[in-house]
């Protein structure tokens, strides 16, 4: 069995009664037989935590950036000299809503279900 998921860097799975009976990075390989499996189409996760409460909006957005950053040493003609230096970057999505009616953003995904030995 593969688990994979391009957002979450973990994967879980839990019981009914919420004891957890997996946990792995996202992308392992588990060894074990699966004896059935299904798919549940369209299952609602969770609300976002940037919109905490039900309000009304024009729309969301969301951000999410990454700063590199970098620093050496390099021989010059005079000696040595120290660089150092920083890039930003990052992605923005925009959700639109409907501004009559409250809303938050929530996650749903299509979630693969595996029985395994």
């Amino acid at each position: 069995m593969y688990l994979s998921n391009d957002d979450w860097d973990t994967l879980d799975a839990q019981t009914e009664t919420g004891g957890e009976i997996y946990k792995a990075p996202a992308g392992s390989y588990v060894t074990s037989t699966v004896l059935s499996s299904y798919t549940e189409k369209n299952k609602f996760i969770g609300y976002n935590s940037s919109t905490p409460d039900w309000s009304k909006a024009k729309g969301y957005t969301l951000h999410k950036g990454w700063t590199y950053s970098f620093s050496a040493s390099i021989e010059t003609k005079w000696g040595t000299a120290g660089v150092k230096g920083s890039y930003k970057t990052g992605v923005d999505i925009h959700f639109a809503a409907n501004p009559k009616k409250a809303s938050r953003l929530a996650i749903k995904s299509d979630v693969k279900v595996s029985k395994i030995q």
